[in-house]
C-alpha cells in the first residue's frame, strides 16, 4: 500500500512529493533520499526528520478551513494544536486530553486552554457551551464507545473535522469495530452533510467532515 506522502517544499516554491509504502517513522535513523524538483531541476536530500515533518504538515493542512472556537479532543503532544493556533480565523482552542503533563506544551498560544479529562467519561460541563468545530487526529480508534462521545459533543459542536486511521490488525487500534463507515454512520445520526474521504497522507487514514446545517 503506497499511501504515505513523503517530500519537501523546494526553495523555488514547488512541492516535491511521492507516495511511499513505508511511513517515514519506519525509516532507519540514517536513511536519506535524494529528490529532484521538476520545476527548477535542483536536487535535494531529505532525511528521516524532514520526511516526518513534511508528512505531519500535509496532515495538518487538512484542517486549514476551520474557524472560530475549536474543541480538540485527544490533543496528545499538541502538534495539531500548535498548527491551528496560527490560523488567524481560529479564535480559541480548548484542548482535552487524559495526560496532565501535556498542559505546558499546549499553552504556548494565548488562544489555547487545557482540560484534563478522560474522553470515555467526559463531562461536557467542563467545556464551553458552544464550539464552531470539533477536531481530532488519530483518536477515535482508541475510544470504545464512540457514539456516546459523539452524542455528547454534538450538543455543543456545530461542525466536525476528524482525521483518523483504522487497522484492526494494529495493537494500537483498541476499538476493532470502528471502521470508517461505522464511524461515519455514527456522526450521521447527529450531523448533516457527512463526507468520508481517504486522503493520501498515511496508511489506513480517513477524513470525516460534517455540519449541523
Amino acid at each position: 500500500m503506497k499511501n504515505n506522502i513523503v517530500g519537501y517544499e523546494c526553495r523555488c516554491g514547488e512541492e516535491v512529493s511521492f507516495l511511499s509504502e513505508l511511513h517515514p517513522y519506519s525509516w532507519s535513523d540514517d536513511f536519506s533520499l535524494e529528490l529532484t524538483c521538476p520545476k527548477c531541476k535542483q536536487a535535494h536530500t531529505i532525511d528521516k526528520t524532514e520526511a516526518i515533518n513534511f508528512n505531519a504538515h500535509k496532515a495538518h493542512q487538512l484542517f486549514d478551513g476551520i474557524y472560530g472556537n475549536v474543541l480538540e479532543i485527544g490533543c496528545e503532544y499538541g502538534l495539531l494544536t500548535n498548527y491551528i493556533s496560527k490560523n488567524e480565523k481560529v479564535n480559541s482552542i480548548t484542548c482535552v486530553d487524559i495526560e496532565d503533563y501535556l498542559k505546558s506544551r499546549l499553552l504556548k498560544s494565548k488562544k489555547t486552554k487545557f482540560v484534563l479529562a478522560d474522553l470515555e467519561k467526559l463531562d461536557t460541563k467542563k467545556l464551553d457551551k458552544k464550539y464552531d468545530f470539533l477536531v481530532c487526529k488519530d483518536v477515535l480508534m482508541c475510544i470504545m464507545d464512540i457514539e456516546k462521545l459523539v452524542e455528547k459533543l454534538s450538543k455543543i459542536c456545530e461542525n466536525v473535522l476528524i482525521l483518523n486511521w483504522f487497522n484492526k490488525e494494529s495493537k494500537n487500534c483498541k476499538n476493532k469495530n470502528a471502521t470508517p463507515m461505522k464511524v461515519k454512520n455514527i456522526f450521521a445520526k447527529y450531523y448533516q452533510n457527512i463526507k468520508l474521504s481517504y486522503p493520501h497522507i498515511y496508511n489506513y487514514c480517513y477524513l470525516i467532515s460534517a455540519s449541523k446545517k
